[in-house]
């Protein structure tokens, strides 16, 4: 996988925990770090009628993602949600792979613009698991 040269430790909420902004090439890659208990915030941009259940478009905005569905859908923390109760929100997965994945989008005037291209940023335990650490090596992050 492509990593961007931001590789370092972040700081902020979690002062300790190891960090690293990198692009992923799939949501399967995804998929592999949450199972291994690494939550992924990704970066993305979209119309309103982009991503069924959002009800808003953005030009870029910040989700968690903490899970999937038994049918491979995302649930994400969505911090544009109205209150604390709609924040956990499900998204259909090919929606969802659409535009956090591409690297060319229309905005809301029709030009084309560019998109977020699997960016996220991936906060783990300083002393990752042995399967945190495979999930992590599985998608290019040492």
């Amino acid at each position: 996988m492509r990593q961007l040269a931001l590789q370092r430790r972040l700081r902020g909420h979690l002062p300790r925990a190891p960090g690293v902004v990198t692009r992923l090439g799939s949501l399967t890659d995804l998929e592999t770090l949450i199972a291994a208990g690494i939550p992924a915030i990704t970066s993305q941009s979209f119309l309103a009628e982009e991503l069924t259940g959002a009800g808003y478009g953005t030009s870029g905005h910040l989700m968690t993602v903490i899970g999937f569905t038994a049918d491979g859908d995302v649930i994400a923390n969505d911090p544009a949600s109205d209150d604390d109760q709609a924040v956990r929100r499900v998204y259909q997965r090919r929606e969802w792979e659409n535009v956090w994945l591409r690297t060319k989008r229309y905005n809301a005037s029709g030009k084309v613009v560019s998109g977020t291209g699997g960016v996220c940023y991936l906060y783990f335990p300083a002393r990752p698991t042995p399967r945190q650490r495979k999930a992590l090596a599985a998608v290019g992050v040492r």
